[in-house]
């Protein structure tokens, strides 16, 4: 004999921080009944140039509309480079064109920065957690030839000109798309964001680089950029019944936080003690690159450059191992399909594969450190490690 399920109560609650007075969570109804709406919430005019040139974006706040569930912000940025040699000569830095966007930031009910992180970090991200999405086959210039893997890129996106290109004498049309995770997943809404209230606040904020950061200039040459910013949304519609709306499970935050540290030997096991870490929060995934040189190059993830890679808690405890860089990337090829420690230097620790079975507990791994053995191939430079933490937590448990 089958048991009865129990009817959802309509009961007031507090979610996410926002107070509900009648409210019945029901995942299963929910989506059931909702739809979804992507629109286009906001067009904003951006320019980056050299400031004897004129004024410059450096900073951009988008306050989003209140309304729905909020899953998915999308950051379409479409333009045209302008490159002009003159007598001079003008080269592309390794941070074009997804290090155009120095830092992406959303707050949102009170929680500050549950996203924090480089554009060329976010693109890394969607790679890693989306299984029907590769850039294999995207034809894209790196360091003066075409490349096909490991670019990161979509086949609609265009970078107007090479990454780590020099010699350019033009530019040409900016077409790229940075997604923010506001929801760990697009379906199941863990973390998305509850606004059918006007006391919910929620914000994008956009620090941008400056054309120094994104190219090398000698002698009278210019870049510049003039377009515009489109912020799309994805949200859900919140269905209701007899005066009480239905809902799934709010109470979670989804969180990406990217830092970084100074790398300062080569040849050891070097550990970095990870920030931000507290009871409550379950790591996904920590995504990781290691910059060097004048320019901060992405250092690829290989053998000749990197011996041991891993994680690591408490007193010696170290669940994975990876005794060489290029074991962890072909480990990570296979989880994604990409090779993302190529050509854009990123290695991640990946615990949310498998649904939520293999998640880190930082309430129970305490003094979770990453574990780098950087090869002394390496010839150190300004050398620093970023690293972007993945993670989900109940609301009033996190930063």
């Amino acid at each position: 004999m089958v048991a009865a399920t129990a009817t959802p109560k309509v009961q007031s609650l507090s979610m996410q921080g926002i107070a509900i007075p009648a409210a019945v969570v029901d995942k299963r109804e929910f989506l059931k009944r909702t739809r979804r709406h992507t629109q286009l919430e906001k067009s904003v005019p951006v320019t980056i140039q050299p400031s004897a040139s004129g004024a410059s974006n450096t900073r951009d706040t988008i306050t989003l509309r209140r309304s729905d569930i909020l899953s998915e912000v999308n950051l379409r940025l479409t333009g045209t480079l302008t490159v002009t040699p003159g007598t001079g000569t003008a080269a592309s830095l390794a941070t074009w064109p997804y290090g155009v966007f120095r830092n992406v930031g959303f707050n949102a009910n009170g929680a500050s920065s549950l996203i924090s992180a480089r554009g060329w970090t976010l693109k890394a991200r969607e790679i890693a957690k989306d299984e029907g999405l590769s850039d294999n086959g995207v034809s894209q210039t790196v360091a003066g030839s075409s490349k096909s893997n490991g670019t990161l890129s979509l086949p609609t996106e265009s970078w107007g000109a090479g990454q780590n290109t020099t010699a350019l004498a033009n530019g040409g049309t900016v077409d790229l798309l940075v997604t923010i995770p506001v929801a760990e997943d697009g379906f199941d809404l863990s973390g998305a964001i509850f606004l059918q209230t006007s006391s919910a606040e929620l914000s994008v904020v956009i620090d941008w680089a400056a054309i120094t950061d994104l190219f090398a200039l000698t002698g009278n040459a210019t870049a510049s950029f003039v377009g515009t910013l489109e912020v799309h949304t994805t949200k859900f519609e919140i269905p209701t019944e007899n005066g009480a709306i239905i809902v799934p499970d709010l109470s979670m935050f989804h969180s990406l936080v990217e830092t970084s540290a100074p790398v300062l030997s080569t040849g050891i096991d070097t550990e970095t003690i990870v920030v931000g870490q507290g009871a409550g929060k379950y790591v996904l995934r920590v995504i990781q690159q290691l910059q060097n040189g004048a320019v901060n190059a992405p250092v690829a993830v290989s053998s000749a450059n990197f011996g041991l890679m891993a994680w690591r808690y408490g007193t010696s405890e170290t669940p994975d191992q990876w005794f060489s860089g290029s074991t962890l990337r072909h480990n990570n090829a296979r989880q994604y399909n990409s090779d993302l420690g190529g050509l854009q230097g990123y290695a991640v620790h990946e615990f949310a594969k498998a649904g939520f079975r293999d998640l880190v507990d930082m309430g129970t791994t305490a003094d979770l450190r990453l574990v780098n053995n950087v090869s002394s191939n390496v010839t150190l430079n300004n050398a620093k490690l970023w690293y972007a933490v993945e993670s989900v937590y109940r609301s009033g448990q996190g930063a």
